[in-house]
């Protein structure tokens, strides 16, 4: 492998890499496809690439499918899906292992942000506020919480595009049962 260009996201680089001929292509090629085909870990760069794409679509099917990847024994004999800190630490802890900066608890003067991630350059930040409501059909009002506790405002002169997700997770379903975004800047 040759490596065509190095970029830095988020404090990580990315390689994009180039094949030197076609045996060394179709080589490579086969066992990555065996590797995959038998790893059952989530990609990456698809989140990374939502954030910065302001791609709020695919930002969602992420988490989802991050939620969904969970084993259902995790919530056997508890009821650990009905508290908000549960999908907050996993969401946490997953953008954390792929090295996206964020602040958890982000303290405003009206209350707390729930989860904030900013691009380092402040180009983008994203205010994010979670709900667990007890089925689908019900409203936690995420996004309604942010607008009413301005929680935005501390990023408002900072930032040069701000985005306000609230994000809903049904006790049910164990994943987001509603998923609401609104761009401020």
């Amino acid at each position: 492998m040759t490596i065509k260009e190095v970029k830095t996201i988020f404090n990580q680089r990315i390689y994009q890499l180039t094949y030197p001929n076609l045996e060394v292509r179709t080589a490579l090629n086969e066992n990555i496809f065996k590797y995959l085909l038998t790893d059952s870990s989530l990609p990456k760069m698809p989140i990374l690439t939502a954030i910065l794409n302001k791609d709020m679509e695919q930002f969602k099917k992420e988490i989802y499918q991050l939620f969904a990847s969970l084993p259902y024994n995790s919530y056997v004999n508890n009821d650990i899906q009905n508290y908000e800190g549960y999908y907050a630490n996993v969401l946490y802890s997953y953008l954390a292992g792929l090295g996206i900066q964020f602040i958890a608890e982000d303290v405003t003067n009206l209350g707390r942000i729930d989860l904030t991630i900013a691009t380092p350059d402040m180009s983008q930040v994203y205010v994010i506020e979670f709900k667990v409501v007890d089925n689908k059909n019900q409203n936690g009002k995420a996004l309604e919480q942010i607008k009413e506790k301005r929680y935005y405002e501390k990023y408002r002169e900072k930032a040069e595009e701000l985005i306000i997700i609230g994000i809903e997770f049904s006790k049910e379903d164990k994943n987001i049962s509603k998923f609401e975004w609104e761009k401020i800047l």
